[in-house]
């Protein structure tokens, strides 16, 4: 590996906005070594395939190695391959995530729409952060897509309450994820000042994760932050939008071009899809 060489991670890649993010990732003046993953291993190794077949002098750059962010057993395979063939890695890209058209659209959710949207977009995206900090670089960074529908002002007052509090703990957080799972199983959480839909939600409980929790979990120079690529017409969105996904990649590659001074002057904080600092 070549000295000082970034080793970037880019999950949910195998299309969309994470794809996206590799292809461009390939050429960008880091050099950067790319792991790519997916939780479908054919469709991951699909994904690499095209992009060899586009940057053929670039595929000494470009790994593959399975990633289901909703399975511990995954994680930990991911985690231990990362370790023996990497040592470190200096940024965390978490694209991978879902969302179903209905919840969108505000219908009332089922089980599995609570369960798998709150499971990958919030359960899911900390605990493979969390499980992969020991392997942070000392000045890396964990990106986190996350969505404008996940800003506050979805909300009703005391969830944007609960949710912008400084001292927020882990422990609150994730007892109030549980309690507003079981309200949206009942289709209850409405009354509760939550958003209609769950994708929103677990968006917005992410946002105040970073924000509040892992900022205080970080140590060294290492920084996180969240951003909205955008609305890009990729399968998330039921190819709906008015961005393609390699445009929704400026905010990511803003921050990952970021120097150390400026990592830590922003740390923590919502980027919209331009590069700029918003309020969560």
């Amino acid at each position: 590996m070549i000295k000082n060489q970034k080793v970037i991670i880019v999950t949910g890649a195998n299309k969309g906005i994470g794809f996206a993010l590799v292809d461009q990732l390939l050429t960008h003046p880091l050099n950067p070594k790319v792991i790519l993953t997916a939780r479908n291993q054919i469709y991951g190794e699909n994904a690499k395939k095209k992009l060899i077949e586009k940057h053929p002098s670039q595929k000494e750059k470009l790994y593959f190695h399975q990633l289901d962010i909703t399975d511990r057993k995954s994680i930990e395979n991911f985690s231990k391959w990362l370790e023996e063939n990497f040592g470190t890695f200096d940024i965390l890209v978490n694209n991978a995530g879902v969302a179903y058209q209905s919840d969108l659209a505000y219908k009332a959710p089922t089980e599995e729409i609570v369960r798998v949207t709150m499971g990958t977009n919030f359960y899911g995206t900390v605990e493979v952060t969390e499980y992969l900090l020991p392997l942070l670089a000392k000045d890396g960074k964990i990106i986190m897509v996350s969505s404008d529908n996940g800003e506050l002002h979805h909300q009703g007052r005391e969830v944007q309450k609960f949710l912008s509090n400084p001292n927020l703990t882990r422990e609150q957080l994730f007892a109030k994820a549980k309690e507003l799972e079981e309200l949206g199983i009942q289709n209850k959480h409405r009354n509760h000042g939550y958003c209609p839909a769950f994708y929103n939600n677990s968006k917005a409980f992410l946002n105040a994760y970073v924000r509040w929790i892992l900022v205080k979990m970080l140590k060294d120079d290492q920084t996180c932050f969240t951003l909205n690529p955008g609305w890009c017409v990729t399968d998330l969105s039921g190819h709906q939008g008015y961005k393609t996904a390699d445009e929704g990649t400026v905010s990511t590659l803003y921050l990952i071009g970021l120097d150390l001074k400026q990592s830590k002057e922003y740390n923590g904080k919502f980027f919209d899809e331009d590069g700029n600092v918003i309020s969560f």
